[in-house]
């Protein structure tokens, strides 16, 4: 949404952007851990499009990388390995074990669902890590004076004689237009031409646990940093995929002690527990994806519990006609197909990212 907000802003429209968190980058928004700033919070591969890799290249200026460091991890003979994704035979392995029903009555559905295509091995991501593209678009956003109200609540929201009032923190303010997507959260005061709008969207508890491993051998630390970028498990276990984080910083940051960093996305709904973060490294370590140790400290291990509050596709669409269009809606579920919708309309940005900022 912000760069459709800048491409706003250089049209001479005034625009102000409202957001909940201090610091923009919204899920890909960096943390600090184990004395390391600006660390990747989760890797969110940017699924295949060709308008949207074109986009970041071209007018962003960032360089995309592919899969070639992708692995499917699965028990094989009772031992664990990484296969690559690209193998046209882990593909067929990986869907196989992720059936569950796999009787001969379901032979059909077995054969159909073994060679299914996936995107996992065609998405990219930015080479250097989401830092650079943040602070790309935060250049941009900066430079093109986009007024930005961060770390503020929206309280209420009323639309009126197609006007729009909105309440932040104590202050009103009131637009001709109002722009929101899938991460919009509804005030409990929300009202369009006197009708109470009562939407909730959905709520899904989304856990990650980053995981910091200090090696002071600077031949094993690059054989754990250039093993992997992503590694991605089946269905069954209570990792769904891994990123390695040390990937994007640089050795030169390490002293002598150096940090082999990872995050690990558990299932869905997954609480926080001592016996979840055991099995979790547990699992990592008989995969040979971590080293093994015994001193791990606790500020070496951060647990997030993340609730994603998702509006669908068909709560925007309700909001949008009772407003009668004055608040529009922006399809952003899916990042890079949104950036290849709207950067069609995005000539003012694309302008100004032409020059030297």
């Amino acid at each position: 949404m912000i760069l459709d907000a800048i491409n706003y802003n250089l049209s001479n429209k005034s625009v102000i952007m409202i957001d909940k968190s201090d610091q923009i980058g919204g899920a890909w928004k960096h943390i600090k851990f184990c004395n390391v700033d600006k660390l990747e919070n989760a890797v969110h591969y940017l699924l295949p499009n060709e308008e949207c890799y074109y986009f970041l290249e071209e007018f962003l200026k960032i360089k995309l990388r592919g899969s070639d460091k992708k692995f499917f991890n699965m028990r094989f003979l009772n031992f664990r390995f990484n296969f690559p994704v690209k193998n046209i035979f882990s593909k067929i392995y990986f869907n196989f074990i992720n059936i569950n029903n796999k009787s001969l009555l379901n032979l059909p559905f077995i054969i159909k669902s073994i060679f299914s295509t996936s995107k996992i091995d065609k998405s990219k991501y930015p080479a250097n890590g989401s830092l650079e593209l943040i602070s790309r678009i935060k250049k941009i956003a900066e430079e093109s004076n986009l007024n930005f109200l961060m770390g503020k609540e929206i309280k209420s929201i009323k639309v009126l004689d197609n006007k729009v009032y909105i309440l932040v923190n104590e202050e009103l303010y009131t637009t001709d237009e109002l722009i929101i997507s899938h991460g919009f959260l509804p005030p409990k005061q929300f009202h369009i031409n006197g009708q109470e709008i009562k939407i909730r969207g959905l709520k899904s508890l989304r856990g990650s646990l980053h995981i910091n491993t200090q090696i002071s051998s600077f031949k094993k630390f690059r054989k754990f940093k250039n093993k992997f970028s992503q590694i991605i498990f089946p269905k069954d276990s209570i990792v769904k995929y891994i990123h390695n984080l040390s990937q994007f910083i640089n050795d030169k940051d390490f002293s002598k002690n150096y940090k082999f960093i990872v995050v690990a996305a558990v299932k869905n709904e997954v609480k926080k527990s001592e016996e979840v973060i055991r099995e979790v490294i547990k699992l990592l370590e008989v995969s040979r994806l971590i080293p093994k140790s015994n001193n791990r400290r606790r500020e070496d291990l951060f647990w997030q519990d993340i609730y994603l509050p998702i509006l669908l596709n068909k709560d925007l669409e309700k909001i949008n006609k009772i407003s009668n269009n004055i608040i529009r809606i922006m399809y952003t579920d899916e990042l890079s197909k949104g950036i290849a919708i709207y950067s069609k309309n995005w000539k003012f940005l694309k302008e100004f990212c032409k020059k030297d900022l």
